[in-house]
């Protein structure tokens, strides 16, 4: 505003200084001062124009400024909300990599258990073989038994005599009147007849266990030095050891013992049923010494 001040005063004292000049110097001082009134003027709005045109800028700077500003603070925020993101993150996978160690190693465990398991089922599988072949042998032995003890008695009747295979091992039942008298522990001809056969199959078969056991009915015997029914069946089954072993049958291998009345197959309500409960008989174990050992083996 200053230099526009000055600026007129010396375009008055020029046209001051002029004033006595031609008239043809003057229209052309005038011609120029018009044009420098116009020039100034022409300044005037052009500073006006850069003074608003700074102003606008100053404040766009500024907005920038603040922008500027506000982007460094959010990135500051989100740098450091990233660095804990990451840090938690870091620490989370070292703790699945510290559980998943743990879990390979519980893994192989396990998978080292289980080779000794199934290591151990092939040994049991294979001793479960061997266990399931015995018992077939004993079985294959139980039935040749049975039926080699039926054809050296089949002249017997059956209502006297039968073979049965029962928990493993072969019962060959005599009936009383068959092997005794009633109320009797000598045996009569014709049992001695049958254990005679009898003897000859067991001789054939050494590695049998004999055991010999004599049963009652529930009607009380005594006499002949005869105190109860146990006396009776001890002493049939005494007696029938006896012609066994003087037909030939090792001692060591008989076992005669007494059941009495209380080993019964069937009530003591009738005759008939008290006719089957006295009997005698002899039961045929295989020799189970290599299930046996097996069994301990297993164990």
């Amino acid at each position: 505003m200053k230099k526009y001040n000055l600026l007129v005063i010396n375009v008055l004292v020029v046209v001051f200084l002029t004033a006595c000049v031609s008239k043809k110097k003057y229209k052309q001082m005038e011609y120029r001062y018009v044009m420098t009134e116009n020039s100034l003027r022409n300044a005037g709005e052009v500073n006006q124009e850069l003074a608003s045109d700074t102003a606008y800028l100053g404040s766009e700077l500024r907005a920038l400024d603040t922008k500027n500003d506000n982007l460094e603070e959010y990135s500051s925020y989100t740098q450091t909300t990233l660095s804990k993101k990451l840090k938690a993150l870091e620490e989370e996978l070292t703790k699945k990599e510290y559980a998943i160690a743990g879990r390979n190693e519980f893994l192989e465990e396990q998978e080292k258990k289980l080779k000794q398991k199934e290591k151990l089922l092939g040994y049991k599988t294979k001793e479960l073989d061997k266990f399931e072949n015995l018992v077939k042998q004993q079985n294959s032995v139980l039935d040749t038994l049975q039926n080699i003890a039926a054809n050296a008695l089949k002249n017997i009747d059956s209502k006297d005599m039968f073979v049965v295979v029962r928990g493993g091992k072969v019962y060959i039942s005599f009936s009383e009147s068959l092997l005794f008298g009633r109320s009797s522990y000598i045996i009569g001809k014709e049992g001695k007849i049958a254990l005679k056969q009898l003897a000859e199959v067991l001789i054939s078969q050494p590695d049998i266990v004999i055991n010999i056991e004599g049963h009652t009915d529930n009607k009380t015997v005594k006499g002949n030095g005869i105190r109860n029914n146990w006396d009776l069946s001890v002493l049939r089954a005494s007696s029938v050891a006896e012609i066994l072993v003087n037909n030939g049958v090792y001692a060591w291998r008989v076992v005669p013992s007494g059941r009495g009345e209380h080993s019964p197959i069937t009530e003591n309500d009738t005759s008939e049923n008290r006719k089957l409960n006295r009997r005698t008989e002899i039961i045929l174990t295989p020799d189970m010494r290599p299930l046996l050992k097996l069994l301990e083996i297993r164990n």
